[in-house]
């Protein structure tokens, strides 16, 4: 039956792509046959597969629907006004709900900010256990951190739309949601949301103010430096450093996720394993959240695990779909009218998967993965109709 439904669902997103005209329709049209092949090398009988393929129909479905929904601009600000607080709602409720983050030192310059504590064992129990009767600890704090870092681009463009159309309730909404998304990236103690934040921070002032790329470009050789300097002057036999003793274990792990998610991949580079069907055992060193036994869910590497889904020729298909757009969006976002600043945060948004995607990853089809696909509707219906704009005003349009 999933097998049908999102069948179905992957031919009329062909079908409404290619019969609209509408950008991205050849690698769409490329792309969604490459993940239902990856669904027939999938374990069928294993859950995470099977949410994972839905996952994949279900925010295909929503990138259609909102591409066919958002045809004016008066529709477009309604979307981003329903988006903006589905996204207050899945905030509060992640904050309400949230697993106590583990004891995190965040080291920024120098040996004294081992001393900084961020956020040891605190996540609002008020809150938790008192808001709507909601208890905590469900929802895990990386992955509350990665939907705030996505959303986040989401929501500043729909509260810049507001104040440019004049619509003072999604100024409202998208500041609010805004917010609540840098709350939850620094509660979450996620450090790839907070380094992410500090990213998507510096290449957005690098794209919107061109004579600020220079400086910005050495704030970051910098920081790099120092974060290089430091790691490599680790000797974990001499060094109290707790700050570093977190970062090398986090990054041994990585290592070792990869080189485990690099083996199956290198036995079917062509087409992959299939979706979501290699998850990675841990060992004594690394262990995991349940115990010596239990598995890590991805990669930890957004390309990598996309590969390992659907193959190299998968991840082909993917960079040029995701890519196309973000370039579409780049030339858009730019433009007068009350659309760009949505542009503007899609763009950003995608951008976020994969600055989170560096070190982790949202596989194809986790529920989080909805709001890239959301990004991506986003931009189609903004490209169509700045396309139907361009070939209503052509000389050469039979139907002027």
């Amino acid at each position: 039956m999933v097998t049908v439904l999102a069948a179905a669902a992957f031919a009329l997103a062909i079908v409404t792509f290619t019969s609209r005209g509408w950008p991205a329709r050849w690698t769409v049209s490329l792309f969604l046959p490459v993940v239902l092949g990856a669904w027939f090398r999938s374990d069928w009988d294993a859950p995470s597969s099977v949410s994972h393929f839905g996952g994949i129909a279900a925010g295909v479905l929503v990138m259609v629907a909102l591409a066919a929904f958002s045809i004016t601009e008066d529709r477009l600000l309604r979307a981003m006004q329903w988006i903006t607080l589905a996204a207050i709602g899945i905030l509060v409720g992640g904050l309400a709900s949230m697993e106590p983050p583990p004891s995190k030192f965040m080291a920024i310059v120098g040996p004294a900010s081992d001393q900084i504590r961020l956020f040891d064992t605190y996540y609002l129990p008020q809150l938790n256990y008192g808001f709507l009767g909601v208890q905590g600890g469900h929802v895990n704090p990386n992955a509350l951190g990665g939907t705030a870092l996505l959303l986040l681009p989401l929501c500043l463009g729909a509260g810049a739309a507001g104040r440019r159309s004049g619509w003072r309730a999604l100024r409202v909404s998208g500041d609010i949601a805004a917010t609540l998304c840098f709350v939850a990236v620094v509660l979450s103690a996620s450090r790839t949301a907070i380094y992410g934040t500090f990213v998507l921070g510096v290449l957005f002032g690098a794209w919107r103010w061109p004579r600020l790329r220079m400086p910005l470009a050495a704030v970051c050789l910098l920081a790099g430096g120092i974060v290089a300097s430091r790691v490599a002057a680790y000797d974990p036999s001499t060094s109290t450093s707790v700050t570093m003793s977190q970062a090398a274990h986090s990054l041994n792990n990585r290592l070792r996720l990869w080189r485990e998610a690099a083996s199956p991949l290198l036995e079917n580079p062509i087409l992959g394993i299939g979706i979501n069907t290699r998850q990675f055992l841990a060992t004594p060193d690394h262990p995991v959240a349940g115990g010596p036994e239990a598995l890590e869910a991805h990669a930890h590497n957004q390309l990598l695990q996309v590969a390992l889904d659907t193959g190299l020729l998968g991840l082909l298909i993917y960079l040029l779909l995701f890519g196309g757009l973000m370039v579409t969006a780049m030339r858009l976002a730019r433009g007068p009218e009350a659309f760009a600043p949505v542009v503007g945060g899609a763009l950003f948004s995608l951008v976020a998967v994969h600055v989170f995607g560096l070190v982790d990853a949202i596989a194809l089809g986790a529920k989080v993965g909805v709001f890239q696909w959301i990004a991506a509707g986003l931009i189609v219906a903004c490209a169509a109709r700045e396309l139907a704009r361009e070939r209503r005003d052509s000389p050469e349009d039979p139907f002027r």
